[in-house]
C-alpha cells in the first residue's frame, strides 16, 4: 500500500540538502505540490542566504515531473512564516481554485473556448 498525497500541498523547511530534502523529494514523489523552504546559509543561519539550494531542489521535482515552488526565506520570524504561506497559497491553492471555477464555468458553457483553453 502506497501513500498518496495527490491533491495536497507541503512546505518542507531546511529543503535544500540532507533530510528536508529527503522528505521535499519524496513527498513529490508521492504526488504533492511543494514549497521548498531553504535559507541557502549555513546550517545555524550563520551565512547570508542563497536561493541556490531550494532552487536545485525545485528544478529536481520539476524535471521529474512534480510541481513545487522555492522559497529562501528564513523561518526565524512570524513574518517570513506567514509569507512562506503564503507561497504555498499564492502557488498553488489558488491555482487549484481557478481551475475548479473555470471548469464549473466551461460545464456550463458559461466562459466558452478561452475557459476550455485553459483547462486543456
Amino acid at each position: 500500500m502506497s501513500i498518496d498525497f495527490a491533491g495536497q500541498v507541503a512546505i518542507v523547511t531546511g529543503a535544500g540538502g540532507g533530510m528536508g530534502r529527503a522528505y521535499a523529494l519524496e513527498l513529490a514523489r508521492r504526488g504533492a505540490a511543494l514549497v521548498v523552504n531553504d535559507y541557502g546559509g549555513g546550517v545555524l543561519g550563520e551565512q547570508n542566504g542563497s536561493p541556490g539550494p531550494a532552487d536545485a531542489v525545485v528544478a529536481e521535482i520539476v524535471g521529474a515531473g512534480g510541481r513545487a515552488v522555492a522559497s529562501s526565506l528564513a523561518v526565524g520570524t512570524a513574518a517570513s512564516a506567514r509569507a512562506i504561506v503564503q507561497a504555498a497559497i499564492d502557488a498553488f491553492i489558488l491555482e487549484e481554485v481557478e481551475r475548479r471555477a473555470c471548469r464549473s464555468d466551461c460545464d456550463q458553457g458559461v466562459l466558452g473556448a478561452q475557459c476550455r483553453a485553459r483547462l486543456a
